[in-house]
């Protein structure tokens, strides 16, 4: 498999896979099945977030390269099908968490937030390098965000959820939407720029594996946890927990 002109957010989604990978080893090994910890709980707790942002800042790039190539019209229908695929799978992983593992239940995570956004970023694509700009501003902004405003289960997407709530992995729109909004107007600047030309990354055996896992990414985060959890099982009856 050659790389592409393009390859780079493969690549750097395909290390944020082998990060998220082993976060998830780590918090079921602890969580579930009770199982000794290694490397220290603040490395683990530190890995999360970074995964987490690292899969958004790498989101901007396919959908702002989409956004130039096509049409409005095309993007809108690529963008509906989008939000349903993985909403489809959001509500699905929600649903299974809540019927048998409801104290590690998932409610809004990263699938969610992707399926919003899916919709939210077309109204990006007039913008093109202005989204820095506004990126700037929603993360100011969210420096006098209210932490609560209320107890209505609409806010849940936002960043206000009711008191009682609670989601193992939870990425409201806010505050990782300014994250989104810098990268997409990053692109254009790059974009304009001719940038993108300078992106060029080696091709071998380590860039070919990681644009794999990039490419595949949504198949990875849908099939690993139930992995894990059968090795980590096993595991844990071969050590008598």
């Amino acid at each position: 498999m050659a790389t592409t002109r393009y390859a780079w957010p493969d690549i750097l989604r395909g290390v944020a896979v082998i990060g998220m990978i082993l976060f998830h080893a780590y918090y079921l090994s602890r969580n579930i099945f009770l199982l000794p910890s290694f490397l220290g709980e603040d490395f683990w707790w530190l890995l999360g977030p970074i995964v987490g942002s690292g899969f958004i800042a790498i989101s901007w790039f396919s959908a702002a390269l989409s956004h130039a190539k096509h049409s409005f019209d095309e993007n809108l229908q690529k963008s509906w099908k989008r939000f349903f695929l993985l909403g489809f799978f959001a509500l699905s992983i929600s649903i299974f968490t809540y019927s048998f593992f409801y104290s590690e239940r998932i409610s809004f995570w990263i699938l969610h937030f992707f399926s919003l956004v899916s919709l939210i970023s077309l109204v990006c694509i007039p913008f093109r390098s202005w989204n820095i700009l506004w990126g700037i501003l929603l993360l100011l902004l969210q420096i006098y965000f209210p932490d609560r405003v209320g107890d209505a289960l609409y806010q849940i997407p936002l960043w206000w959820p009711p008191a009682a709530y609670y989601s193992a992995d939870y990425y409201p729109l806010f505050p990782w939407f300014w994250v989104y909004l810098i990268g997409y107007g990053l692109f254009h600047v790059m974009r304009e720029k001719d940038w993108l030309r300078y992106l060029h990354l080696p091709e071998n055996s380590i860039t070919r594996s990681l644009i794999f896992l990039g490419k595949y990414a949504l198949v990875v985060y849908l099939i690993h946890v139930p992995i894990l959890y059968g090795i980590l099982f096993l595991l844990s009856h071969t050590l008598g927990r």
